[in-house]
């Protein structure tokens, strides 16, 4: 009888063994899931830099376009032969609709991700300015230019700042700073290039090839490789 009492006695304890050892499993897998979880820590440099790079040149080019529209305005001017304030809707459209649709940019950032949501701001941003080449009234003007383009400029604004946040964490305030400077240097460069491109080419020539350097946001967008593929590799 003892021999069997002790039998049965270790069986018993078998069996409970065997009930607790998927309840330590399952704890493993939620504290595995839950470092999978853990948001990767920012390089603060690498690959960072090329991310500060492309957003220095999303400033750069939709910035210097805007703050340099004033070479434009003058031709759409004399071009049309209408109103000074009719004639600035144009750039007010252009400019203003990058800030106004930042939280849609932001909410397509979150849902499809920084780089494919430039991707597309560049191409819809192209599209518009070189449509503006063959725009025959200023209220045209006002959607290929102004809505369009803007809507597609407004979302290297917020992608860009937003990948550089993630890649920066001790060094985020110089980098968001270079990556802004670009709107100054897009200034300096891009309004004697406007004024240069317009007596050889015309208004209509120049928004052209300003359609092919808006494309290169493109090439930006490209750039904001995510930052959890670089902790990952």
């Amino acid at each position: 009888m003892a021999t069997t009492d002790e039998s049965l006695n270790k069986i018993e304890n078998f069996k409970l063994e065997e009930e607790k050892t998927p309840l330590k499993t399952k704890d493993n897998d939620n504290s595995a899931e839950s470092e999978d979880t853990t948001p990767p820590k920012s390089p603060d440099g690498g690959y960072g830099w090329i991310v500060v790079l492309s957003a220095f040149f999303t400033f750069f080019i939709s910035d210097g376009f805007a703050y340099s529209f004033g070479v434009l305005y003058a031709k759409l001017l004399e071009k049309f032969q209408e109103s000074r304030s009719t004639t600035a809707w144009i750039p007010s459209l252009f400019y203003g609709l990058p800030l106004i649709c930042g939280p849609i940019s932001g909410a397509l950032a979150t849902r499809f991700g920084c780089r494919i949501t430039q991707i597309a701001g560049g191409i819809v941003a192209s599209i518009g300015v070189f449509a503006s080449a063959f725009a025959t009234s200023i209220p045209l003007l006002y959607f290929t230019l102004g809505i369009v383009s803007g809507t597609g400029m407004s979302m290297g604004y917020v992608t860009s700042l937003v990948t550089v946040a993630f890649y920066f964490e001790k060094k985020r305030a110089l980098a968001t700073g270079i990556a802004v400077s670009g709107s100054g240097f897009g200034t300096f460069a891009l309004a004697p290039l406007f004024e240069y491109l317009i007596d050889e080419y015309d208004w209509q020539g120049t928004m052209i090839i300003l359609s092919g350097l808006t494309l290169n946001l493109v090439v930006c967008g490209a750039l904001l490789r995510p930052c959890y593929a670089i902790n990952s590799a």
